[in-house]
């Protein structure tokens, strides 16, 4: 593993212009393909209200995956609970126990 990085830190140092244009190439496909994730999160979500109680966020998850023609197992509405604040699409209000959409 130390051969490795020597070698691509030696290709930084003598080939600085193409390591860079490469790095750019893969950052740029990277957030067009997440940029693609998220439209496609925020059309899985634009059937839920703008305010759900807590114990009911799972089920109105599994029913959005549902009716988007997408699994909706408990596990499903985790992962999409999870992209959802990852991406600070939804926040918790502690006093009113009430998730909200913020798409």
């Amino acid at each position: 593993m130390r051969r490795q990085a020597d070698y691509w830190r030696q290709r930084w140092v003598t080939q600085p212009e193409a390591m860079r244009a490469n790095l750019d190439k893969i950052n740029t496909a990277r957030k067009e393909k997440a940029g693609k994730r998220t439209e496609a999160i925020l059309a899985i979500i634009a059937v839920l209200p703008t305010s759900i109680p807590s114990l009911e966020l799972r089920d109105a998850l599994r029913t959005a995956l549902g009716l988007a023609g997408h699994p909706s197992s408990p596990k499903d509405a985790e992962k999409l609970l999870s992209n959802l604040r990852r991406r600070n699409l939804i926040r918790f209000d502690l006093e009113s126990l009430t998730w909200y959409i913020l798409s």
